[in-house]
């Protein structure tokens, strides 16, 4: 393995590791941000736990940390559960506010509301965590990775092209018409060659006839 190829694949090996950290702490973020959103048969019936509900199950995630009474159709109610929701509805309450997110959800259809809430908390915690750049600093990152990886992907086309130029190109067969005409060239040559070769014999054992029949008559003359 050569050096450069080497260093390519500690790249490589760095980027999978970070792109892996970095999807397991989002990952951890939206795991601890969805057991908040409750079950869509609460979610559709858009009632609080106010009444006689408020006494048995007691206030939402929100309203518990905001330490009021949660009413009938409190908007909050789906979406924070007293467990976790507090702790969560925390970072969204001192990011954006309370107020404000209660008129955010009230202007978005019911069905859209648990992926806003989620969306809203991933990015008030993500903010917390970054008070700079916030969720920004996540695409950035992916933005660079990818990035990189196309650079890599570039480099190794280049190279995978370069190789390629080295190795010599395949034999090339001729065709069937070329194969049948190179044989019947071959046999009539043969042919001819096995033709002169018998002809030649022919001439041979004629001359020695002719001498014999030479010697025998002059052997007779003498006689």
């Amino acid at each position: 393995m050569s050096v450069v190829s080497l260093k390519i694949s500690i790249n490589r090996h760095k980027h999978v590791l970070l792109a892996k950290n970095k999807l397991k702490s989002k990952e951890d973020l939206s795991d601890r941000i969805r057991p908040v959103v409750m079950s869509s048969s609460s979610h559709s019936s858009g009632g609080g736990r106010g009444g006689d509900a408020a006494g048995v199950l007691g206030p939402c995630g929100a309203c518990k940390f905001l330490r009021r009474k949660c009413v009938a159709g409190c908007i909050f109610a789906p979406f924070f559960d007293p467990e976790q929701g507090p702790s969560v509805f925390a970072s969204v309450h001192k990011v954006f506010g309370a107020s404000n997110f209660s008129k955010l959800l009230r202007h978005i259809p019911p069905h859209r509301r648990a992926d806003a809430v989620v969306t809203v908390c991933f990015e008030a915690q993500a903010r917390l965590r970054d008070p700079v750049y916030g969720c920004v600093s996540h695409i950035f990152s992916y933005q660079k990775q990818v990035e990189h990886l196309q650079a890599e992907l570039s480099f190794l086309e280049a190279e995978l092209a370069a190789l390629r130029a080295l190795i010599p190109p395949p034999p090339k067969f001729p065709s069937a018409p070329a194969l049948q005409s190179r044989r019947q060239f071959g046999r009539s040559a043969k042919d001819s060659v096995d033709d002169g070769s018998s002809a030649s014999s022919s001439a041979t054992d004629a001359g020695v006839l002719q001498e014999l029949t030479l010697r025998a008559m002059q052997g007779r003359s003498i006689n």
